[in-house]
């Protein structure tokens, strides 16, 4: 079947492609799409030196579709075939933030505020409401204030996850069954305050009856659960920190 776009590359072309079909420049390696592009265009080629392959066979051998292949040849015809391996620019620019840092704080601290008058809890469209409100932004909606409060959350619970002070946690064996209680203050000092980290831990066990026995276990075989009185990451806690 005849091609309305036909590749027949020049030398120089076939040369600049060869070398980065090679995926390597010198100690740099290549970007694997423009590798794939440029080896996909080499074996479309149809001039002198070019092997002229089919599209299906070219798409078989570079591991892309038979549609890429063909859009891939026509811009090669149409604007070169080095057009290909660049990005295509954005025709229109990136939406710029709703909230920058100052307004997600503002946020945070509203969430963390006592609610308006006759509701028991702030919802999504009252936060929204209310920053349009204080002019922190001109517009929002309610969807941008779950996104931000849900990206903060789990922002604030890769730095820290908080207990109680009087938690007690369930030690569990490598099936799953409870062994015993663990006070939590049990723990070395190369663990370095973080909770779960098995860097030579030493403890106790707390017996059903009370009393106090050596750490038995090995740190390595046992994962630490929370068993009662613990409080996962609250979003109210960067409240303080962003004011």
């Amino acid at each position: 079947m005849a091609h309305k776009y036909v590749l027949k590359l020049t030398g120089e072309e076939r040369a600049e492609l060869e070398g980065i079909a090679k995926g390597t420049r010198g100690r740099q390696s290549i970007a694997a799409w423009k590798v794939q592009r440029a080896r996909a265009l080499l074996k479309c080629d149809q001039g002198e030196h070019g092997p002229g392959w089919p599209d299906h066979r070219v798409a078989a051998a570079v591991e892309a579709t038979e549609r890429s292949i063909q859009n891939w040849r026509k811009q090669a015809v149409l604007e070169g075939p080095l057009s290909v391996l660049q990005r295509k620019e954005r025709s229109r620019p990136p939406t710029p933030r709703k909230l920058d840092g100052e307004g997600e704080a503002k946020l945070v601290q509203l969430a963390c505020s006592a609610p308006p008058e006759g509701h028991s809890r702030w919802t999504l469209r009252l936060l929204a409401a209310r920053l349009v409100e204080l002019e922190v932004v001109d517009s929002i909606s309610y969807e941008t204030v779950r996104r931000t409060l849900k990206k903060r959350t789990e922002a604030v619970a890769e730095e820290d996850v908080v207990h109680s002070a009087t938690a007690e946690r369930a030690v569990c064996g490598a099936d799953g069954a409870g062994v015993a209680g663990l006070l939590p203050p049990l723990r070395s000092a190369s663990a370095g305050g973080v909770h779960g980290r098995a860097g030579g831990a030493v403890g106790q066990l707390v017996t059903a009856a009370g009393t106090h026995e050596p750490w038995p276990y090995q740190a390595d075989r046992l994962r630490v659960c929370a068993s009662r009185d613990v409080h996962g990451v609250d979003v109210c806690r960067t409240a303080g920190l962003l004011a």
